[in-house]
């Protein structure tokens, strides 16, 4: 008898993450038919003539808010000449 209501139980919550899952995926398939509202076509204005420059980012150190104390980031620099 105790084997048969644990069989019942078990299929209930099969029958259950089924129903969650169909539902879920419903509301995938919703989102990939939404109209895409982003414009992907190019930026906007074209900046004109040349640029010269550098960008250098020296000793960059990063911990999330979270984790203080684990360092992400140890001492990066990064350095891109045009």
């Amino acid at each position: 008898m105790m084997m048969l209501v644990f069989n019942f139980m078990m299929a209930s919550w099969v029958l259950n993450t089924l129903a969650n899952l169909m539902g879920a995926s419903d509301k995938i398939v919703e989102v990939m038919d939404a109209p895409v509202t982003i414009k992907s076509d190019g930026g906007g204005d074209k900046i004109e003539g040349v640029i010269d420059g550098r960008l250098e980012i020296r000793n960059a150190k990063f911990r999330y808010p979270s984790k203080t104390d684990v360092q992400v980031l140890k001492g990066v620099s990064l350095s891109v000449d045009n």
